[in-house]
């Protein structure tokens, strides 16, 4: 299976602002119930990476951020990209590495 079969239209993706705080993001991502979104720049055009539930609640559990932090105190995937004409599996081995 292709990425490109899995991609949703660009208005309805879910996503965040680099000028968000960190609880602004969380906020957004528990309301869109995915757990990664990506953050973009204040115009919306260029992504800046990714923010994930799991690092926001590890990063506030830990007391390495606080609520009021910038969002890209914790982006992650800031140089990823994946080609619409990729496996999913490759999509799948890259997520479960990210993982560990």
């Amino acid at each position: 299976m292709k990425i490109k079969y899995n991609i949703i239209p660009k208005e309805n993706v879910r996503f965040v602002l680099e000028t968000f705080t960190v609880r602004e993001a969380l906020e957004e991502l528990e309301e869109s119930g995915y757990r990664c979104i990506p953050i973009l720049d204040e115009t919306k055009s260029f992504f800046k990476g990714n923010i994930y539930a799991q690092d926001i609640y590890r990063a506030i559990v830990k007391e390495a951020a606080s609520w009021d932090d910038s969002v890209m105190a914790l982006a992650d995937d800031k140089e990823v990209f994946i080609d619409e004409q990729a496996s999913f599996s490759v999509f799948l081995q890259i997520s479960k590495s990210i993982l560990i």
